[in-house]
């Protein structure tokens, strides 16, 4: 069941232009940065003015353009800081694993998610109790796991 509602959540958003990363996947550095610029509407500049002005525009450019392959710590923070991640996902993306925030934002969570901020009160609501009513049926699952080992 949710194999399938996660396909038709990224099916819907291919259709709406969204970038998808289904999970398992790794984008490169330059993949990364320029998905996370595209998805919250940044500029360059933005991006920079945003870290303090601690990376240039030209840097990011470069690394977008895959032209930069060792990053001081301080460019990576920079970086977070202007993108408005964690550094620890920029460093997961540079190590070549997913981060924390990185999974979930590839995670139907996430779609779950990023619908409920423009759903209606009532689909709200649904949303709500749908997610209640899981979370009772995972306790219930976990509680008869603890009780049939015992």
């Amino acid at each position: 069941m949710f194999a399938l509602a996660y396909k038709k959540s990224a099916i819907a958003l291919e259709r709406s232009g969204k970038h998808i990363v289904m999970p398992g996947a790794q984008e490169s550095l330059a993949d990364y940065v320029r998905r996370v610029i595209r998805d919250k509407e940044l500029s360059y500049r933005k991006v920079a003015a945003r870290s303090g002005d601690e990376i240039s525009a030209s840097t990011i450019s470069d690394i977008i353009k895959g032209r930069y392959s060792n990053l001081t710590a301080r460019t990576q923070a920079a970086l977070a800081k202007g993108l408005g991640v964690t550094l620890r996902e920029v460093q997961a993306v540079i190590e070549g694993g997913p981060g924390d925030e990185d999974e979930f934002r590839q995670s139907i969570l996430h779609m779950l998610h990023e619908k409920a901020k423009t759903a209606s009160a009532e689909d709200k609501r649904f949303i709500d109790r749908t997610i209640k009513n899981l979370l009772s049926d995972l306790e219930s699952n976990e509680a008869g796991k603890k009780a049939g080992s015992a």
